[in-house]
C-alpha cells in the first residue's frame, strides 16, 4: 500500500482528485491519499476541495499558517501510514491512465526514489505567463533517458515516488517558508547515495506563475541555494549555478561579473520578461545575482 499526499494552496484540485480517484476504483489500488491546505485564502476554493476530499473519504487536513510546500510535504509524510509516499503537487494532472499502477511497478526493484517527469500541454500560452511555460518546455521537460544521465540534476517533487524513511531524511528540516529547496533535496539525496531511477510517468503542470513572480521566485531561491548550498562538498555536481558560481570565485571573476551585473542587470530582466523570453538572458541574470551575493 502507498500514500499520495497532496499539499495545496489556493488551487482547485477537483480534476486531480477525480483522476485519481478513477484510477484507485479501475484498478483496485490499495492506497490513503491525504489532501493538506496550507492555509488558502481562497475560501471558496478550500470549500470544494474539503467536500470533494470528502465525498471519496480522503483525508483532509489543514494548516493554521502558510507554511509553504516543503514544511506541509513534512507534515503530510509523518502523517501517512504506508512506506511509500507518492507526493503531487496540487497543480498537476497525471497524463497517463495507469498513473498510480506505473510506480507500483517500481517497488519491487532495488530503487529509493522514482521520478516520473514533468510535461507541459501543447496549447496557446497568454504572454503573461509565458516566461514559465517556455522555461519549463526548454529547461523542465525530459524524458527518463535524459534525466538518468545525471539522476540528481531532475529532481522533481511535484510528481515524486519515495520510501518515507528516504523522504524524511533527506527533506528540508528547517521552519523557513523559502524557495530553492528542491536543490537541497537533490543534494541531500546526492550525498547520501539514495537509489534514484527516473521514468516516463509524468504529470502535466498546469498552473503557470506570471512571467513576474516565477522571475521573482527564482531569484529568492537563488539567496536560498547559495545560504545552504554554496559551502557543501561535491555540490557542483547536481547544481549548475553554484558550478558557475564557483568557477567564477574561484578565478575572481565574481568581482568583474558583479561590475557588469549592475550595468546589465535591468536590460536583461528585459529580454527574460518579454513576449519572447530570452532564456541565455535569465542564465546570465541568475549567474550575475549570484556574484553579487555576500
Amino acid at each position: 500500500m502507498i500514500s499520495i499526499l497532496i499539499p495545496v494552496y489556493n488551487y482547485n484540485i477537483s480534476s486531480l482528485l477525480d483522476k485519481i480517484n478513477s484510477e484507485i476504483t479501475l484498478n483496485n489500488i490499495s492506497c490513503e491519499v491525504i489532501v493538506i491546505d496550507d492555509c488558502s485564502t481562497q475560501l471558496e476554493t478550500s470549500k470544494i476541495n474539503k467536500e470533494n476530499c470528502a465525498k471519496y473519504s480522503y483525508e483532509y487536513l489543514k494548516n493554521e499558517s502558510n507554511k509553504g510546500r516543503t514544511i506541509s510535504r513534512k507534515i503530510l509524510a509523518n502523517k501517512a501510514n504506508f512506506d511509500w509516499l507518492l507526493f503531487l503537487d496540487s497543480d498537476v494532472l497525471p497524463c497517463d491512465i495507469n498513473f498510480i499502477q506505473n510506480y507500483l511497478n517500481e517497488i519491487n526493484k532495488d530503487v529509493e526514489v522514482v521520478i516520473g517527469g514533468i510535461k507541459y500541454e501543447r496549447k496557446d500560452i497568454d504572454s503573461s505567463t509565458i516566461f514559465r511555460y517556455k522555461y519549463g518546455i526548454n529547461r523542465e521537460e525530459k524524458t527518463s533517458t535524459e534525466r538518468n544521465k545525471k539522476v540528481y540534476s531532475s529532481i522533481f517533487s511535484g510528481n515524486l515516488f519515495i520510501k518515507k524513511n528516504i523522504f524524511l531524511t533527506n527533506n528540508y528540516n528547517g521552519e523557513k517558508n523559502i524557495y530553492g529547496l528542491d536543490n537541497y533535496f537533490s543534494y541531500n539525496l546526492f550525498i547520501n547515495k539514495s537509489k534514484v531511477l527516473h521514468i516516463d510517468n509524468p504529470t502535466y503542470h498546469l498552473g503557470l506563475e506570471s512571467n513576474e513572480d516565477f522571475f521573482n521566485k527564482s531569484i529568492s531561491s537563488l539567496e536560498t541555494r547559495i545560504e545552504l548550498l554554496k559551502n557543501k562538498p561535491l555540490i557542483e555536481k547536481t547544481d549548475s549555478i553554484i558550478k558557475a558560481y564557483k568557477f567564477c570565485v574561484k578565478y575572481n571573476i565574481n568581482i568583474i561579473a558583479n561590475i557588469i551585473f549592475k550595468m546589465t542587470g535591468p536590460f536583461l530582466k528585459k529580454l527574460v520578461i518579454s513576449n519572447n523570453p530570452n532564456l541565455l538572458a535569465f542564465d546570465l541574470y541568475r549567474l550575475g545575482y549570484i556574484c553579487k551575493l555576500k
